[in-house]
This record gives structure tokens, sequence and C-alpha cells, in this order.
């Protein structure tokens, strides 16, 4: 087994590839640079598999969880490729939402420490700063809400002051018509504003 086959079993990449790997920052940050495995240059509208018009030319990076207090970071150069029915586009990436700055494994990990601790916690666990927990929470639930993936409420504490937020992830794209995500809320909810009287 090679070493990059190991580091891809200890970090449970799956569907990825390691290409090559390098610790940066004085050892506290894993840049790994990797590729689909098998699900690659699939349209991101249909999923077809289509031909490769033009390979990546810079590389861009995603953020992943925080593992053993070091942050890993991910390296890729997407693809141009020519979908029959959509044309031109970029190739889906399969380990992070579009135009998203991290892994669909860091949302799920954001959303789930948000929903029983505060985010300035959350934010020591995961080495970020609070004010980039808030704007990568509120991104997750924002384009989430539009395929309720996520149904996420956010509440403030009366004690501390602190914010909350109490998220329930369901799971990836789930329809939004689907019996399991909470029906929007109106006035006759106990969490609604008349409810509560304000």
């Amino acid at each position: 087994m090679s070493n990059l086959t190991l580091l891809a079993k200890i970090l449970r990449l799956k569907e990825l590839k390691i290409t090559w790997f390098q610790f940066r920052q004085r050892d506290t940050e894993l840049h790994l640079g990797i590729k689909p495995y098998k699900n690659g240059c699939r349209c991101p509208v249909c999923e077809r598999r289509c031909r490769i018009v033009r390979q990546g030319q810079e590389a861009r990076r995603w953020e992943d969880i925080t593992l053993f207090g070091r942050k890993i970071v991910l390296w890729y150069a997407p693809k141009e490729i020519e979908c029959p029915t959509h044309g031109r586009t970029q190739e889906e990436i399969p380990w992070a939402a579009a135009h998203a700055r991290i892994t669909y494994r860091l949302e799920y990990r954001l959303c789930a420490l948000c929903q029983i601790m505060t985010q300035k916690a959350a934010g020591a666990i995961l080495k970020l700063p609070s004010s980039t927990v808030s704007d990568l929470l509120h991104r997750v639930i924002a384009r989430s809400r539009g395929v309720s993936a996520l149904c996420a409420l956010s509440d403030h504490d009366p004690e501390g002051g602190g914010r909350y937020s109490q998220a329930a992830v369901l799971h990836r794209l789930r329809p939004a018509a689907s019996r399991d995500c909470p029906q929007p809320r109106g006035p006759s909810h106990p969490w609604s504003r008349d409810a509560r009287g304000r």
C-alpha cells in the first residue's frame, strides 16, 4: 500500500484519489492534491459523464475538517466539459457544493457542532474564527433551504447572549416537498411570532 493510499484511508476520503500532500504553516495544515476517482467529468445539472474540453489551469482550494489539530486543505483544478444537453460547463465537484469554499464534511460537522454549542465554541474546535463560522453557517442554511437538505432555526440564548443555531441535518439534496421536513411556520405554530407574543 502506497503512502497516498494509506493517507486516503486514514482521512476516509471516498471516491477521491490523492495525487500529492504537503505540510504547511509550520505543520499546522495538511494540503492535499486530489482528483475524482471514477466519478469525474460529470455535468452539474444532469450528472452525465461528458467529454473534456479543457483541463483545469488554476487549482481551487477547499477547507476540510480539522484532524489531530491539523487543518486539512484540498486542492483541485476543475475541468471544463461539454454536455450534449447543457453545453460547456465546469464539471461537478463531488466533495463540495458549487462555489463553496468548504467540503460537505466540514458543512455537516459545522452544523452538528452549532446544534449543541455556541458558534464561538464550534469555531475553537474547527480552528475557525467565530465570524467565519457564522458566515459559513448562514451560507449553508441559505443554500440548503432551496433544496431542503437542511431545516434550521437560529435563536438567541437568553442567558449569556451567545448565539445558538439549532440545525437538524436531514440529508443532502432531499426534495422540497419531503414529508420529513417541517412545513413553513404559520401563526398557529408554537415557534411563530404570534405564539411567542412578539
